[in-house]
């Protein structure tokens, strides 16, 4: 819509519309606005000529659309014309990738980590089975209740009942 307008005022719209996009990506929406309100001639060549304050029908025609359809147009659009422009500038495939990437970074650490979670605690059960009873008599109350906890079942219960009838 913005553009609609623009080609019924500038005889160069797609420089129009550059110069705007331009003043978008530099300045905050309300100094662009101002600069868009000080008049048609700000943003590129005019439709029509103005020859020493003589101004032909069509650089009237131009700047009545101007005033009437160009700034709303813009104010419509200005607030919201940085982040457009910066959207506009990445490539969304790139970051899918980027991101795809990353996930995939993330599941091979986490498979990493998962098996060596899995050899430490089988490391764990076979210590736990294997300790001898010297050792075993050695333990605390928590350390032993940990061990107890990694010996496979059978072995726990047997082990119970031993303590049990001493």
């Amino acid at each position: 819509m913005a553009f609609r307008a623009l080609r019924n005022t500038y005889s160069a719209p797609e420089k129009a519309m550059e110069t705007f996009n331009d003043l978008c990506r530099t300045y905050t929406h309300e100094y662009v606005m101002e600069v868009v309100r000080l008049g048609s001639y700000r943003l590129g060549p005019v439709i029509g000529m103005n020859l020493l304050g003589m101004r032909m029908a069509g650089r009237n025609e131009a700047d009545s659309n101007y005033e009437r359809a160009v700034v709303p147009a813009l104010a419509n659009i200005v607030e919201d014309q940085r982040g457009y422009l910066e959207l506009k500038g990445t490539s969304l495939e790139t970051e899918h990738e980027e991101v795809l990437k990353f996930v995939s970074t993330i599941a091979d650490q986490r498979l990493t980590l998962e098996a060596a979670v899995r050899d430490y605690e089988r490391g764990r059960k076979d210590a736990a089975v294997s300790m001898q009873a010297r050792d075993i008599k050695r333990l605390d109350a928590d350390e032993f209740k940990t061990r107890l906890a990694l010996l496979p079942q059978k072995q726990r219960e047997a082990e119970i009942n031993a303590m049990r009838e001493k």
